[in-house]
């Protein structure tokens, strides 16, 4: 009898052990998810006022408006300079300025005049200031972007490492992802990047696209 009530006290403080520490998990798991909706619940506020802000812009009359789009634009002036020099762009005046239709001027050229790895580095800029300024401003409709590597000759290959090691840092700061892809450039996958590899034979490379258990027809 003593074994017996010595097996059975046992028994219960285990299974006591067991309940808490089940209930310990239990309030564990809620705990993170309280801790996730706040931080949910603190980007809508952020997207909140900002919509406010908008909102307020424009019963404010012309004026308001005017100064809103002023500094939208002296700001993008200004990231279009910084991801100019993270690409190292020769030839191309930093004395930029952006007109009412939001064309962009560099210095008395625009766009259309460069070409070749000029044209290349200054579109990847703009493009990716633009990108840097609309996510940093909370906006959330947009998260991503997606584009196409250059050819080796057309861009050197440190300038666009140091292109995409711009471009990670800001997605993870502001909750964005970056999906490009590539032939001849090879990115060495970070942790937290996913490479998705063609697996399908091609005529003169691998392919995404293709026939699942079977041949391409003659």
């Amino acid at each position: 009898e003593g074994n017996d009530s010595q097996t059975a006290s046992l028994i219960s403080a285990i299974s006591s052990l067991t309940r808490s520490i089940i209930d310990r998990q239990h309030k564990k798991e809620v705990m993170g998810r309280i801790e996730s909706e706040k931080k949910c619940y603190v980007q809508l506020l952020n997207r909140r006022r900002g919509l406010q802000g908008d909102i307020s812009s424009f019963e404010g009359g012309a004026r308001s408006s005017d100064i809103r789009i002023f500094e939208f634009k002296n700001a993008y002036r200004k990231k279009i300079i910084e991801w100019l020099d993270v690409l190292s762009t020769k030839n191309v005046s930093r004395n930029i300025a952006v007109d009412a239709d939001f064309n962009v001027i560099f210095g008395r050229e625009k766009l259309s005049q460069f070409s070749g790895s000029t044209l290349l580095r200054t579109v990847l800029a703009l493009r990716a200031a633009f990108f840097e300024l609309f996510i940093s401003m909370g906006c959330a409709s947009i998260e991503f972007l997606i584009f196409d590597t250059p050819r080796q000759h057309d861009i050197e290959t440190k300038d666009f490492a140091a292109f995409i090691t711009r471009l990670k840092k800001i997605c993870k700061d502001n909750r964005a992802q970056i999906v490009f892809s590539t032939t001849e450039y090879h990115y060495n996958a970070a942790e937290g990047d996913i490479e998705w590899k063609p697996e399908f034979p091609g005529f003169e490379q691998p392919m995404y696209l293709g026939v699942i258990g079977g041949a391409w027809p003659e």
